[in-house]
């Protein structure tokens, strides 16, 4: 039999086996004088970024799509901390958590000790419900607890796993250690151990979200000059009654005058005061749920107590 033959019978009886269904073709493998040719790791091409002028129209356009809570919902937040202060500092500390890690003169915090799942094994342990191990806090969320405030004075009920049409909650200051840029983004002696540590207590913080327009929140999560814009008009809002950073850290000012958060126009801040009370209770109801809680239950497990 010539080889020919050979190799067209073999082809037919793999046909006939469906071996060209079960296992793919091997690639063929790269021919020796273009092994010769590459040397080395071929960089990627460098485009062009935008220029601060390109920020600057983008900014504008920004500005007009961004809510803010009402400064009279966070003033009335920060009040209400400074009454549970005291004894929520005792408790965390009781179960081996760092209340100065949340909770601070002046702070927005809405709950204290809850913190966003950070790594592979805390995703997967809150996405499975699991009972996780966790360090540092009482409880780890997936930003459940940071909407829960917005869904109170906008709707007059908890957070439903819904929100605004086009819009999603950003975080204006990095909570999480892992990535933080804190060191980069903030003044002051505490800014390099933020960025090794992390501040937990602003991921709930009422004052370090905003609701973001969706076609917008790429560029806010990764230039320096828009999230700083946002960052100093937290401090705006709400600088003149809250501690939106713990003490020794603060807002870097703007690049230039162009920069001012009086050159830009905003949207109105939202929220109405008619469910504000409710919502302040119902934070006391779940921080002593959380505080009673004899392990560290996923959030989901949290809501299937009775």
């Amino acid at each position: 039999m010539t080889s020919n033959l050979r190799q067209a019978v073999t082809l037919y009886r793999d046909f006939r086996a469906g071996a060209h269904d079960s296992a793919p073709p091997r690639p063929a493998s790269t021919p020796a004088r273009v092994r010769r040719a590459i040397r080395g790791t071929a960089a990627w091409p460098v485009w062009e970024q935008p220029s601060e002028p390109d920020l600057l129209q983008l900014a504008r356009a920004l500005s007009q799509l961004v809510r803010f809570l009402h400064p009279d919902i966070v003033a009335a937040i920060v009040g209400d901390n400074g009454r549970q202060r005291p004894e929520w500092e005792v408790a965390l500390r009781g179960r081996g958590i760092d209340p100065h890690a949340y909770l601070w003169k002046g702070c927005a915090t809405m709950f204290p000790g809850v913190r966003r799942h950070v790594g592979a094994a805390e995703v997967a342990d809150f996405h499975q419900g699991r009972r996780s191990t966790v360090t540092g806090a009482l409880l780890l969320d997936d930003n459940h607890y940071p909407k829960q405030v917005w869904s109170f004075v906008l709707r007059g009920r908890p957070f439903q796993n819904f929100g605004p049409t086009g819009y999603q909650l950003a975080h204006l200051v990095d909570h999480k250690a892992y990535q933080n840029r804190g060191a980069k983004e903030l003044v002051g002696s505490a800014a390099s151990v933020m960025g090794q540590a992390g501040l937990p207590g602003l991921f709930t913080s009422a004052a370090n979200t905003a609701y973001v327009s969706s076609e917008f929140l790429r560029p806010t999560d990764f230039s320096p000059l828009l999230r700083n814009l946002l960052q100093r008009r937290a401090a705006d809002l709400y600088g003149g009654f809250c501690q939106l950073l713990p003490s020794g850290l603060s807002i870097r000012e703007p690049v230039s005058k162009d920069w001012a958060t009086s050159e830009f126009a905003w949207a109105d801040p939202v929220g109405t005061g008619d469910y504000l009370a409710l919502f302040l209770e119902y934070r006391r109801s779940e921080m002593e749920r959380l505080m009673r809680a004899v392990s560290n239950p996923a959030r989901k497990d949290l809501e299937a107590d009775p």
